[in-house]
């Protein structure tokens, strides 16, 4: 394919920082853009400031159809996020803090450009040139404009920007999917049991407490890791209805059999969040051997008074999680403690429906777990079409051995 470098600079009619005015969120006028503007890679209108501007204060400012927001200023993971603008808001007034690229669309499509920004591709150029700092990163304008774009034909630039939408379209329809599971699944718990809050339908109260055998945390000393071992999980590693597997560190199994003379996570245990992000529960669903940190609390259930999959959807629901909100302390250090946990208020409906749930609960994780194996096939279909939009090398090799997708076409 016929690609030709040319610097940003070369391809933009400018790129800029925005109008540097005091913003408040409730002033009114028209809505200026902020950092937190760019949220999962798009521009949400709930997320912009006010200045009580009208149009004609700020003339030159507002955004265009393909203008792209670009984060300069950031800390280095979030720095280089970016969004298109694409007439929503129908007025959106350039603020400071996020550059404004726009294309010459003679030479570049917007759209193009905007998939370029955010694949692997332009993180090398863009990483050489980050500016760090303790408090914030930065990329300087100047430095920005001189990383060079290999800019093929535009007919193959918007060609392969539609494969790279659709694509991106199936990975976002899948991750909707996903998130009205977790919809479904609170849905199904009130539908059951009421909310808790009000205990509409009178069941026996009780506190966490009344319902495990014991409550203990993880080593209170770090550990010494190594490349392979019992996975070592921290609260990172616990969020609501999953187990985070990524980026996981490893302890030796000499090491692991010391800390399970303290706790030992088997399945039916609960994990429970204490310290950091406190609150958070997951049923020990799996068989896979772990060892944790100080900062997840191990509860042993009493399977003969409560589910353990019910408890774990008990705990995430929003009266126990305000619960233990209250009962953490510290600022800098937040700890859940083991002594104020098991004080955490909550009902106690009949056994059998609790295993109903749980059955039901079941069906869900199952269609859920799907849907990640195929949310996963999808990101790396994505990862593999950004590879051919954006390689100098031979495309056809790469497209033979990617999984078929009825509704896209691969042939870069």
């Amino acid at each position: 394919m016929n690609r030709k470098l040319m610097k940003l600079d070369d391809i933009l009619q400018f790129v800029r920082n925005g109008l540097s005015i005091k913003q408040s969120k409730s002033e009114g006028g028209l809505p200026i853009t902020r950092i937190e503007t760019i949220s999962k890679a798009e521009i949400n209108p709930k997320k912009v400031g006010y200045a009580g501007l009208e149009k004609i204060q700020c003339k030159g400012w507002l955004l265009q159809q393909g203008d792209i927001l670009f984060s300069h200023i950031n800390s280095i993971e979030h720095l280089g996020k970016c969004a298109i603008y694409e007439g929503f808001p129908n007025e959106l007034v350039h603020g400071m803090n996020l550059l404004c690229l726009r294309t010459n669309c003679e030479i570049a499509y917007p759209r193009f450009l905007l998939h370029y920004l955010r694949s692997p591709k332009f993180r090398v150029p863009l990483e050489s040139i980050i500016n760090p700092s303790v408090n914030q990163a930065s990329v300087s304008i100047s430095n920005l404009r001189e990383i060079e774009i290999p800019l093929p034909p535009l007919a193959e630039q918007k060609r392969i920007a539609a494969i790279l939408d659709e694509a991106d379209n199936l990975r976002r329809k899948r991750r909707e999917a996903i998130a009205k599971l977790d919809m479904l699944l609170q849905s199904v718990f009130l539908e059951m049991f009421g909310d808790p809050v009000i205990n509409s339908m009178g069941w026996e109260r009780g506190t966490l407490g009344d319902v495990i055998h014991s409550a203990k945390d993880g080593p209170h000393v770090s550990p010494t890791y190594v490349q392979q071992g019992i996975p070592f999980l921290s609260t990172r590693h616990v969020r609501v209805g999953q187990i985070v597997w990524e980026d996981m560190k490893y302890i030796s199994q000499e090491d692991a059999i010391i800390h399970w003379k303290k706790c030992k996570p088997t399945r039916g245990d609960i994990l429970y969040t204490k310290g950091g992000t406190t609150g958070i529960a997951k049923v020990v669903d799996f068989d896979t051997e772990i060892a944790v940190w100080v900062h997840i609390a191990l509860l042993k259930t009493n399977h003969s008074v409560v589910s353990p999959i019910w408890l774990e959807n008990m705990l995430n629901s929003n009266f126990c999680y305000e619960q233990s909100q209250r009962f953490t302390h510290g600022i800098a250090n937040r700890d859940l403690g083991l002594k104020r946990m098991v004080n955490i208020q909550m009902y106690l409906p009949p056994f059998r429906l609790q295993e109903e749930f749980a059955s039901r609960v079941t069906e869900i994780n199952i269609v859920r777990e799907q849907s990640e194996i195929s949310l996963k096939e999808l990101e790396n279909l994505f990862a593999m079409l950004q590879f051919q939009a954006f390689s100098n090398s031979s495309l056809g090799t790469t497209a033979e051995k990617m999984p078929t997708q009825p509704c896209l076409t691969l042939d870069f």
